[in-house]
């Protein structure tokens, strides 16, 4: 299954920053989006560790799950923290 989302100028800005970043917002600004979009392109880059910090633990814990399903992640390659 793929999904799409349409990206606004700031956000695309963001996807080609360096890393680490501090991504702040209201919410529904499209953050976790947008953090989810960095943590499969730095797996798809080789990176072999990813560190998401969020305040809320379901949150943390969805965005998790939602990286696991996806394509680009490969638990014998990637430490999620």
């Amino acid at each position: 299954k793929k999904s799409y989302v349409i990206l606004d100028e700031s956000q695309e800005t963001i996807l080609d920053a360096p890393a680490p970043m501090f991504i702040e917002g209201p919410p529904g600004s499209g953050k976790t989006l947008l953090a989810q979009g960095l943590m499969k392109q730095a797996i798809a880059d080789g990176a072999q560790k990813v560190l998401y910090v969020s305040p809320s633990p379901d949150l943390t814990r969805r965005v998790l799950r939602e990286l696991r399903t996806s394509v680009e992640y490969d638990p014998t390659k990637v430490d999620v923290i």
